[in-house]
């Protein structure tokens, strides 16, 4: 009987975590979704000329420490069957000393682009490992905090449902 109760809130608590985890997983799947189709016109590929390049501080405070985060934001222009079109957008820091960065756009409308950066950032697959990331470690919180909590307790998981008995005076 008392092994029916842990099972009590074991089961449920299970059956959350896999919902939540599938929810996430389903929005996230959705906009994913809903971006690369924005995106999906975006086939043209161009050398875009930087014409200004400019690294944006960006300052977060967590537990009263700083944390410095840099954005690389660029105005550039490139061309298409002998036209120029200009953009502005977030690149890559990482190229920051080059004069061109590659810029996707949609051939039936060149005004519609962004930086190759932009581009693999938006259509990127990562959405489900990170919901699996945060999955696993959830569980594993739950797992610690529950067994040092019995620990603590000096209770032996096997008497779980005496204690809960106790604890909730049923």
């Amino acid at each position: 009987m008392d092994n029916i109760k842990i099972w009590l809130i074991g089961i449920p608590f299970a059956v959350l975590m896999v919902a939540l985890f599938i929810w996430s997983s389903v929005k996230d799947a959705l906009r994913r979704k809903a971006i690369k189709e924005q995106y999906k016109k975006m086939s043209g590929r161009a050398d875009g000329k930087i014409s200004n390049f400019k690294m944006v501080r960006r300052s977060r405070y967590h537990n009263g420490e700083e944390d410095v985060d840099y954005d690389a934001f660029m105005d550039y222009e490139f061309e298409v069957d002998g036209k120029i079109y200009k953009g502005h957008g977030e690149g890559s820091g990482a190229l920051w000393k080059r004069k061109t960065q590659t810029i996707c756009y949609d051939p039936e409308d060149p005004d519609n682009n962004c930086t190759l950066y932009i581009y693999d950032r938006k259509t990127g697959k990562t959405g489900c490992l990170t919901s699996l990331v945060v999955l696993i470690t959830l569980v594993a919180i739950f797992g610690t905090v529950f067994y040092y909590f019995f620990k603590v307790k000096g209770i032996d998981i096997k008497d779980f449902g005496d204690f809960l008995k106790d604890y909730f005076h049923v």
